[in-house]
């Protein structure tokens, strides 16, 4: 399968694919959401006129990564190419320049990976406490990080992440992607690489099929993390509404799967532990309405606030 994948990417990339080729590699949804021709042009012009550099496995198994050489006028780069448990194809996205990117199971990280992650955390929150990460490595099952691909090769980005099936009331068994703490080295900010590892770290935790219902969550620090979320009409909580008994029955039990000892429902505060967990070093551009959510947030505390998205159509009630 990895060949045939492989060789349909190439002639894809190359704009050789004739329409019968590549039907067969793309999944119908996709085919009748976006129409495979326009699909199939859009990969064409993302090469921009250069060459097929080489095609290799990504960071995670659904990952094909496509990179291309450059040419007058063009830099050289890549694109990542997302598979389904099938090998179908879902979309493509930019792969991130200027790193190397890992992914490996919490329980798995070397001695350097984790003393990296501890320096970044330090580097990106004021006040970071340590045994916060390190709780949290327990809690969520695989990390992403992104290292410089120069000669010191350091941590720049890493990502928290985990995703299980959660008997959530009233609702029943429900994929549950739950993310976790995220750092990215200030001087790498804005180039989507927080985004990438977040989105990333859930998975390999497990593709979720995205004709499946599910629910995606996070624990946020302050308003510009909550904008990842912000877009989604199911959000919860929004300002100037209490969330209803069902969001706060569902609430619960994500915030015991994230190992939160007092949740309050409604709020959807996390208590914390009597310590701060840390301040972001940034600068944050937020409106005023965007702090109303977090107004009962003591991050003095140790406090954060759940945030909760459906992917997929929202169950009944919600």
């Amino acid at each position: 399968m990895a060949e045939r994948i492989d060789d349909w990417l190439v002639r894809a990339f190359e704009g050789r694919s004739t329409l019968e080729a590549a039907a067969g590699f793309v999944p119908r949804r996709v085919a009748e959401l976006h129409g495979l021709q326009a699909m199939l042009d859009g990969f064409v012009k993302a090469t921009g006129g250069r060459q097929i550099d080489g095609v290799r496995r990504g960071p995670i198994s659904s990952i094909v990564t496509v990179s291309f050489a450059a040419r007058e006028g063009v830099d050289a780069g890549a694109l990542e190419c997302v598979l389904d448990d099938d090998g179908l194809f879902l979309g493509f996205q930019s792969a991130p320049a200027g790193v190397d990117i890992e992914v490996a199971p919490a329980d798995a990280l070397s001695p350097g990976q984790l003393s990296g992650m501890h320096e970044l955390f330090d580097v990106a929150y004021e006040a970071a406490d340590g045994e916060y990460l390190d709780r949290s490595l327990t809690r969520l099952g695989w990390v992403s990080m992104a290292f410089a691909a120069d000669d010191d090769a350091r941590l720049v980005g890493f990502s928290l992440g985990d995703v299980r099936t959660l008997d959530l009331p009233s609702i029943g068994p429900t994929p549950t992607m739950l993310a976790g703490l995220a750092c990215v080295d200030p001087e790498r900010r804005r180039h989507g690489l927080f985004r990438y590892l977040s989105n990333l770290s859930l998975r390999a935790a497990g593709l979720v099929s995205p004709d499946r219902r599910a629910l995606g969550a996070g624990r946020m620090a302050h308003p510009a993390s909550m904008r990842i979320f912000a877009v989604a009409p199911t959000l919860v909580p929004r300002p100037g509404r209490r969330p209803s008994p069902l969001q706060q029955a569902v609430g619960q039990t994500v915030a015991e799967a994230y190992g939160v000892a007092g949740f309050d429902p409604a709020t959807f505060v996390c208590r914390g532990s009597g310590r701060p967990i840390g301040f972001p070093r940034m600068t944050q551009e937020v409106e005023a309405h965007e702090w109303e959510v977090f107004e009962p947030v003591d991050r003095d505390r140790g406090d954060s606030l759940l945030a909760l998205i459906w992917h997929g159509e929202a169950p009944d009630g919600w």
